[in-house]
């Protein structure tokens, strides 16, 4: 399971160089170069590459370029890699959530209300993976969208700003 990430947010030129490496690095390339050591093991075993990416790598990430490509260029890397390998019974699954209930947002200067329809539990997540792994042999789902009914961020000043 590909779940690590990073974000820094704001405009894209005030953003520094070496956060964007780190969102590319974590985000992106790190995925591509694990999945790329277990390949051959996976295919083999018809295992599964879960890759948790983020509801910006399908809708605009307003001060969140860099993080919004890295996540887009996850997803794509899950739907090419599941494209090439699928005859070996591989499965890649991209699974796309919404502001999730995480550490994540601690030093952001924004977050998930207290609105618990605000945001997705980090627990709904690990319940679709276990419910994709209970498919029936020869079913994928390659990628999924998760978000909260309703749609509220909560603004806040930022512990560690840019």
């Amino acid at each position: 399971i590909n779940s690590a990430g990073v974000g820094y947010f704001g405009m894209h030129e005030d953003i520094d160089f070496e956060k964007i490496e780190r969102i590319i690095d974590l985000n992106l390339k790190a995925p591509i170069l694990l999945s790329k050591l277990f390949l051959k093991a996976l295919k083999k075993n018809r295992g599964y590459i879960f890759n948790i990416s983020s509801i910006s790598a399908i809708k605009p990430a307003i001060f969140g370029a860099a993080y919004g490509a890295s996540k887009a260029g996850l997803r794509h890397f899950g739907k090419s890699l599941f494209s090439e390998a699928r005859k070996s019974g591989l499965k890649v699954i991209n699974i796309n959530p919404d502001i999730t209930k995480t550490p994540f947002f601690e030093n952001l200067n924004f977050s998930y209300t207290d609105d618990s329809e605000s945001y997705i539990e980090p627990l709904e997540i690990a319940k679709i993976v276990e419910d994709i792994l209970n498919l029936r042999e020869g079913t994928v789902i390659t990628d999924i969208t998760v978000e909260p009914q309703k749609f509220k961020i909560l603004k806040k000043s930022c512990k560690n700003p840019q």
